[in-house]
């Protein structure tokens, strides 16, 4: 007979047993690992191009208006957007300096974080930056590339480097 027919003083005594095992038990560490398939759907030319060391960008038919990171529509005219490719070059307007590692692995984060006026874009993007020992210079020239590890996301593919 299945547990989920039983009603009454059965049903009362497995949960008290349950709740009282869970209780007195110590905790312990688990690892849960999933996988599966994730489209990356309209975005897909900007991860694509992420793992390339490529900064692909949208730009706005109606406005002009350049997005890095881009945006699947234009939010000033709600015109459509079309994809262009930047020089990767930019200016560092602040950084900051940190540690760990990366969601959904191992992945080691950069030497810092910041935030990169990238030549061309309107926007501001914010990402990884190694090769400064440390917090990353306001004013600092640097350029995307590729890692050239195969992290679990492209978004966590690129960093920027000084110039």
């Amino acid at each position: 007979m299945s547990n989920a027919r039983r009603s009454g003083p059965a049903s009362a005594s497995v949960s008290a047993s349950v709740s009282a095992s869970v209780s007195a038990a110590s905790t312990i560490g688990l690892t849960l690992a999933l996988r599966y398939t994730h489209a990356l759907g309209a975005l897909s030319p900007y991860f694509e191009g992420l793992a390339a060391g490529r900064t692909v960008a949208s730009v706005c038919a109606a406005c002009g208006r350049t997005w890095f990171p881009p945006r699947p529509g234009c939010c000033s005219r709600a015109g459509a957007v079309q994809w262009t490719v930047l020089t990767g070059a930019g200016r560092i307007v602040a950084g900051t300096s940190g540690g760990g590692t990366l969601p959904f692995g191992d992945v080691p984060a950069g030497e810092g974080l910041a935030l990169i006026a990238l030549d061309g874009a309107d926007n501001l993007a914010l990402g990884w930056v190694d090769g400064f020992g440390g917090e990353p210079p306001e004013g600092a020239r640097v350029r995307l590339v590729a890692s050239g590890r195969h992290p679990p996301h492209p978004a966590q593919a690129a960093r920027y480097v000084p110039e």
